[in-house]
């Protein structure tokens, strides 16, 4: 039974407690007394049941019953995996790309060398070449690469250099 049906159960028997409490008062004969005696037991009985009802441990589920769910084997960690969550935070590193300033040759490009835990938790994220040339931009798009979390995966590392392209207003 939930809370609410008990709820108003309880409080369905106190109002007819307090009607027969009422009726005794206004009436002096003794067959009513007995009367009421009688069904204030029965309204007692009623509410010690309730009682039990409510403070009995919830059943153990059946052991046959429940499916056993198993997680399905980790699979290898792609390079495809890791672009698809770089250019998920687009958005940001073209904010770390912005504070370059003006810049003469249209497309630039970073590389990246990775390495990320079977947890997906990066390790290391360090600049191996660049045409950028701005180390305030490198090092704002390797803390945001830190920052990332990947794919869970099987074995231990995953290590391989990436490429990040921008062209003159944005990632590519």
């Amino acid at each position: 039974m939930d809370k609410k049906k008990l709820y108003a159960t309880l409080v369905m028997l106190l109002l007819l407690i307090i009607a027969f409490l009422t009726y005794l008062i206004h009436s002096n004969t003794t067959s009513n007394i007995d009367q009421l005696n009688k069904k204030l037991a029965g309204i007692e009985e009623s509410i010690k049941t309730l009682q039990n009802t409510c403070t009995a441990p919830a059943p153990e589920p059946c052991p046959a019953c429940q499916v056993a769910v198993e997680k399905p084997p980790l699979k290898k960690l792609l390079r495809d995996d890791i672009y698809k969550i770089i250019f998920s935070y687009k958005d940001e590193l073209n904010v770390c790309y912005k504070m370059r300033g003006p810049s003469k040759p249209a497309t630039r490009r970073l590389v990246i060398a990775l390495t990320i835990k079977n947890t997906g938790e990066v390790l290391e994220a360090k600049t191996t070449d660049s045409d950028i040339n701005n180390k305030k931009v490198e090092n704002c798009i390797t803390k945001l690469i830190k920052k990332m979390r990947f794919p869970e995966f099987d074995g231990d590392l995953y290590k391989d250099e990436i490429y990040i392209s921008f062209d003159s207003r944005s990632l590519i």
